[in-house]
């Protein structure tokens, strides 16, 4: 769902994974991997330090659930900027969704007519720190393509960082 109630202003509201699912099958095998090392004393140099068990095991087909997950959002378009407030929470706890809020805001800046420059930021919340993401494009007409990273707990990446992503993107509009 989207709606513009004012001039300039662009409001959305989705819910992902309404029956959302991931079918596991065709020749599904789980590797286990387990390792233990010892005490390391000049004396036991000759020896083997690390003992590692290998195990592979046919599973049968299973399906893994993707809970749903609620995000409403916001575009504001000011000249050639654009600033944006975003809000996404899960309806319940699981590997890919949390009950906790996500709060992120973003802007973004068009240099000359086809560069947009982005900047972003998500609020902490119980489960994840702060996040600070940066972009760079290329937008014209018929194709748009661009670059972003994040670094999580940290304004730039660094030693202080508890993370890194990097993505790409491309799209033919049409």
């Amino acid at each position: 769902f989207t709606s513009t109630p004012m001039k300039n202003l662009e409001v959305g509201l989705t819910i992902d994974n309404i029956a959302g699912k991931i079918n596991w099958s065709n020749k599904n095998k789980n590797h286990e991997i387990h390792m233990e090392a010892d005490s390391i004393y000049i004396a036991d140099l000759n020896e083997d330090l690390v003992d590692q068990t290998d195990t592979t095991y046919t599973t049968g087909d299973y399906t893994t659930e993707m809970p749903a997950e609620f995000n409403i959002s916001s575009l504001y378009h000011l000249g050639k900027a654009s600033f944006s407030l975003d809000w996404k929470q899960g309806f319940k706890e699981s590997v890919v969704t949390t009950k906790q809020p996500r709060i992120s805001l973003g802007a973004e800046y068009i240099l000359g007519k086809i560069i947009p420059l982005q900047i972003g930021y998500s609020l902490p919340n119980a489960n994840e720190s702060y996040k600070f993401s940066y972009g760079l494009g290329v937008r014209s007409n018929h194709f748009e393509m661009g670059m972003a990273f994040q670094s999580s707990h940290a304004v730039i990446p660094c030693l202080l960082s508890r993370g890194f992503t990097f993505s790409l993107h491309s799209r033919i509009l049409y």
